[in-house]
């Protein structure tokens, strides 16, 4: 299995660095018009739910988590009317870090704005905390082009947010819930589910795992790494040294440090904001990420070029 992820990788690395700059322009022009369909179908299914829509079919996600369909979208979360919109993924983080990458990639290329500010407002249904803190850091790095514009724009958005939440609306229940993530409750976030699963991996961390990984039917996914009695330390830095040990994992470290260089080198929050979701989500290696995330690091390879050629 270890020898079928490595190739995957350096399939993947050979055929993307065969593509040019029109053949990834037109790859994210494509893209952002299926998110946007996507997210349609998220704000109807969202909505749906929200009005008492129960749903159409339910079934387990290979983790054992539940899933439902609502309308025009999945969800595997379902409380009190309100539903995390995933389209058509397991979960509302993976629709939010693509949705991220994708409006990275259209920074990165310099494509229309407000199809970008599409995706991320429009992404900010799934409810995601780290959807939130990478909106944020785009709306900086757009907005502070001067001081005043900066300080006029930190205005009028508190006077939007103020009006949005003064009124009872699907829309005030998405903006009251990413704000609750944000408080404190006993020294921690509320939103904050990703500490637990640091110490859990740092947990298994000795010199066999370091180098060669847990266990090798852990890398046929959760349930099988469940099974043999493994606690959850998914989805944070220290997840894919865990699950293939250093040798395998070197592409996602390898590929951390060049975003945040590119960050610093750049002075570029958008970058950075990348940097962070990868910390939190460390898909180099899966097979529905790894294309898309090693577009997005070809790209910054020539990121100069293109802003000199647009």
């Amino acid at each position: 299995m270890t020898f079928k992820v490595s190739i995957y990788f350096y399939a993947i690395l050979l055929i993307i660095f065969t593509f040019d700059y029109s053949d990834i322009y037109k790859y994210i022009d494509y893209l952002s018009t299926i998110f946007i369909l996507m997210l349609i179908g998220c704000i109807i299914g969202f909505i749906y739910a929200y009005f008492g829509g129960q749903a159409l079919l339910a079934f387990p996600n290979e983790d054992g988590r539940p899933n439902g369909l609502f309308l025009t979208t999945f969800s595997s979360t379902y409380f009190d009317g309100l539903i995390r919109p995933s389209a058509i993924y397991d979960e509302p983080g993976a629709l939010s870090f693509l949705l991220c990458i994708t409006t990275a990639l259209r920074e990165s290329f310099g494509m229309d704005r407000k199809i970008s500010w599409i995706l991320l407002i429009g992404g900010l249904i799934t409810l995601s905390t780290a959807h939130a803190i990478f909106f944020v850091c785009f709306w900086i790095k757009t907005q502070w082009t001067s001081f005043k514009r900066f300080l006029i724009s930190i205005i009028f958005a508190i006077l939007i947010l103020y009006i949005l939440m003064s009124i009872e609306s699907p829309i005030s229940v998405i903006l009251d819930y990413i704000f609750n993530r944000f408080v404190i409750v006993d020294g921690s976030f509320a939103g904050d589910n990703r500490s637990p699963l640091i110490i859990g991996a740092y947990n298994y961390l000795d010199l066999k795992t370091f180098l060669f990984g847990l266990d090798g039917d852990c890398i046929m996914g959760s349930p099988s790494c469940l099974t043999k009695g493994y606690t959850q330390y998914c989805c944070n830095p220290l997840t894919l040294i865990v699950h293939y040990g250093i040798f395998l994992s070197i592409p996602y470290y390898a590929s951390l440090f060049f975003i945040l260089f590119k960050s610093i080198k750049h002075k570029d929050l958008i970058i950075f904001a990348v940097f962070l979701l990868l910390l939190q989500r460390p898909y180099i290696m899966s097979y529905g990420f790894s294309v898309i995330l090693f577009i997005y690091l070809y790209s910054l390879t020539f990121n100069k070029k293109i802003l000199t050629d647009t």
